[in-house]
Order: structure tokens, then sequence, then C-alpha cells
């Protein structure tokens, strides 16, 4: 099994609903939808994961700022680690 590299736009960090609703909204799913997501979706999902927000700062804190976080996203047509660039996250 071999990933491949994949380009996604720029995360669109303008989007969204505000935080006390997103909290008040969120539950658990035992069912899924098969729809795919598309490169947009998929993008805004993993730098919201693991993207940098600033400087030398990611999104989801850790310890220490250690960054021991590794993504791996699987796809019906392609197979890919998730790997946040700064080309990628600073846009």
């Amino acid at each position: 099994m071999n990933a491949q590299e994949i380009k996604l736009p720029a995360p669109d960090r303008s989007g969204g609903q505000p935080l006390m609703k997103s909290l008040n909204e969120r539950k658990s799913a035992r069912s899924f939808s098969e729809k795919d997501l598309s490169d947009q979706q998929l993008s805004d999902l993993l730098w919201a994961a693991n993207g940098f927000n600033r400087e030398d700062k990611r999104t989801a804190p850790t310890a220490r700022n250690c960054q021991e976080l590794e993504l791996y996203v699987i796809l019906k047509k392609r197979e890919s680690i998730f790997t946040m660039q700064r080309s990628i996250s600073s846009h």
C-alpha cells in the first residue's frame, strides 16, 4: 500500500458557524454518508485538525508543543498520509 501526495486548495478560514452554536449542535453519529468530501472540505478539516494558524503554532495544542499528532486520510480512490506543509497552511 503506497500513499500518494495530493495537492489541496488553501483552507477557507473565513467560513463556518459560531463556536457556541457548533458546541450546542455537536452530536455523535453511528452512520456515515457514502458521499465523498470535496478537496476544499478535506483541506478545511485537515487545517482545523493540525494546521498552522500563526508562525510556528498549530490549530491543535499539544503538550509542550511537541506536535506528536499524525493524521491519516483514507479515501475511496486514494490513500494519503497528511503532513501539513508550511506552504499549504500559510495561504
